[in-house]
């Protein structure tokens, strides 16, 4: 994590459920190592919000503004 983004490596590998406490006031979570086509959803205390890759590399999920040090993310990749 840094102070404005929580960072992911899938290592090129399917990435399942991730589960975790935001460890800031991050505004981000970057997703590395996603093709093309892979689709992911981000829960925030309860809020869903689904992403795709529209290309490899790093995929970039914004988090809702009442996210905060302390909130539950849920990251699943589909």
């Amino acid at each position: 994590a840094t102070p404005q983004q929580v960072i992911v490596f899938t290592g090129g590998r399917r990435l399942g459920e991730l589960s975790f406490l935001l460890p800031g006031s991050q505004k981000t979570v970057l997703i590395a190592g996603v093709v093309v086509g892979d689709l992911y959803e981000l829960v925030v205390d309860g809020e869903s919000v689904h992403y795709e890759a529209k290309r490899s590399g790093v995929l970039e999920a914004k988090l809702p503004v009442h996210a905060g040090q302390g909130s539950k993310l849920v990251l699943k990749q589909y």
